[in-house]
């Protein structure tokens, strides 16, 4: 067992401890994200010493640096700090239009729009098996596969258009029950909030189902105190039936890549949770060539915004390994991913930038539909940390929420919004 990964696991123990004890507003917020970095700090320890390590590592002769585990640390503390200050939100200001729930109403469009890529994209999912899941995932590594090959011309328009708004619809199912919306409003709201999921498990990945997990429990947290009795014991039992079911999904997908006995299997999974840390102290830090913005700024390569921008583009493994030497289809977390870009105060600064102008936009709105926003997009940041930058082939979409969240604002500004 690597003594300076043993250090880095006692750091987060003990970052975790402290923040269960302060009194910090947002500190639930912040343990949420803590507790993931604590299980992946954990299972780093077992991973550097399991069989897939000594077959996939790329260290090259060079040691784990501790040095190198400090500056992911101090990036991390960077990166907390906005989530356990935030305000405890005691109720949604929402925004209004001619006396009109404005996010209601998008959301029961959204939801209405859902429909029916969520049925076909359901459908799909329920013919995979873990080997077909594994397969699909072995497949498209350096080839392109279109996972809405099965969908109707129309169920592809509208899962085109729901995507838009991904980052949203998860808040919608908690903001229609905090606000005792017919149950049906509901589901239709959590059509969308699943769909996503759906798509992403037809093409073999297992981050998705993590990160939606996260994210649904994330936002009923923040709804927690405006929930009576009923319904958080109801949300509770809703809530163990689908984590039974995500969990299911992971073990399955994890086994069935992992062609091997358990040895394998759990190295697997100590793999999938921990090989940011190893990956970015025996590699990542020693990189002399940084990409500048190239790494971590990348878009789906699909939408007409790739002709605007080249970061808009597909992410190229390929040019970035010739640029950094080193792999970059493994994980190194979001600070390291930050390093790559940017070299040691660049990445540092970057993360300072991302606190600084989300506390900056939030501040004194914390209750705000906006800002609400703002602190999933910021929370979704940490729940994909220990793996890589939560937006990477994303930006388009990211940009596209952000100009929502400004335009948002502009009606809650107005005196009828409440």
């Amino acid at each position: 067992m690597n003594i300076y990964l043993v250090v880095n696991f006692v750091l987060y123990l003990g970052l975790f401890i402290y923040n269960w004890y302060s009194k910090d507003s947002g500190k639930y917020y912040a343990l949420l994200v803590l507790g993931i970095f604590l299980v992946s700090s954990f299972c780093s320890l077992f991973y550097y010493d399991s069989i897939l390590y000594k077959s996939l590592t790329e260290s090259n002769g060079k040691s784990v640096s501790l040095i190198a585990l400090l500056y992911l640390f101090f990036g991390f503390l960077i990166l907390i700090y906005p989530l356990r200050k935030y305000e405890a939100i005691r109720y949604v200001r929402i925004p209004r239009l001619g006396g009109h729930d404005l996010v209601f109403v998008s959301f029961v469009i959204l939801g209405i729009i859902s429909i029916i890529p969520f049925f076909e994209n359901l459908m799909q999912v329920l013919k995979l098996s873990g080997r077909s899941m594994a397969e699909i995932y072995f497949d498209r590594q350096g080839t392109v596969i279109d996972t809405r090959a099965h969908m109707s011309s129309l169920g592809k328009f509208l899962n085109g258009i729901t995507t838009w708004f991904q980052y949203i619809l998860p808040i919608g199912v908690f903001y229609l029950i905090q606000q005792k919306k017919r149950w049906y409003w509901v589901v239709l709201a959590a059509f969308g909030a699943v769909n996503p999921v759906l798509l992403d498990m037809l093409f073999g990945g297992r981050g998705a189902l993590f990160q939606s997990f996260c994210v649904f429990f994330f936002n009923y947290m923040i709804f927690y105190r405006s929930f009576s009795r009923k319904v958080k014991r109801i949300i509770s039992v809703i809530g163990i039936i689908v984590l039974g079911i995500f969990a299911l999904v992971l073990v399955v997908m994890t086994i069935a890549r992992a062609e091997g006995g358990n040895e394998v299997v759990l190295s697997g999974i100590y793999r999938y949770l921990g090989e940011g840390f190893v990956n970015f102290s025996e590699a990542g830090w020693y990189v002399r060539n940084h990409s500048d913005g190239y790494s971590i700024f990348n878009g789906t390569g699909y939408t007409f915004w790739k002709d605007l921008s080249p970061y808009f583009d597909s992410r190229d493994y390929v040019s970035l390994s010739n640029i950094m030497h080193i792999r970059m289809y493994v994980y190194y977390t979001v600070m390291g991913d930050a390093f790559l870009d940017f070299d040691i105060l660049g990445g540092l600064f970057f993360l300072f930038v991302l606190a600084f102008f989300f506390v900056f936009f939030t501040k004194k709105q914390a209750n705000s539909f906006s800002s609400l926003i703002l602190l999933n997009l910021y929370a979704k940041i940490g729940f994909n940390g220990i793996y890589c930058w939560s937006y990477m082939y994303c930006l388009d979409f990211l940009v596209f929420t952000i100009i929502l969240v400004a335009l948002i604002r502009v009606f809650e500004k107005k005196k009828n919004s409440i």
